[in-house]
């Protein structure tokens, strides 16, 4: 009884944690518009890729995780992370995930951008 009791608690805490990483990718959708680019690159990181496209700037960010859910792991789950820039200042934020997870789809992303947060 108190095995399973703490393997509970422990996946309630697990799928927490995916929680919170979830409402951290949400939160770098606004949080991050008006940004310059220079801090961007610091917070997160060199990009994958770099396009330029009409006077927009696009880097792009891609993560490859694994999902948990309630402390299983359903699989690997990429999200891409692409951050678009006009004037040297960010634009808009969008993540593109391959598998959008049952109660956090936004986990995967916030590796990107959860540094850029703080």
């Amino acid at each position: 009884m108190r095995k399973s009791c703490a393997a509970l608690i422990l996946c309630l805490l697990i799928q927490a944690c995916a929680l919170v990483q979830n409402q951290q990718a949400i939160d770098a959708k606004s949080a991050l518009i008006g940004r310059r680019r220079a801090e961007i690159m610091a917070c997160a990181g060199i990009p994958d890729k770099v396009e330029k496209a009409g006077g927009k700037e696009i880097v792009t960010y891609s993560v490859a995780a694994r999902h948990l859910v309630s402390g299983v792991v359903l699989g690997p789950s990429q999200c891409i992370v692409s951050i678009e820039f006009e004037r040297g200042r960010v634009s808009a934020v969008n993540y593109t995930l391959d598998d959008f997870g049952i109660l956090a789809p936004g986990e995967s992303c916030a590796e990107i951008v959860a540094g850029c947060l703080r």
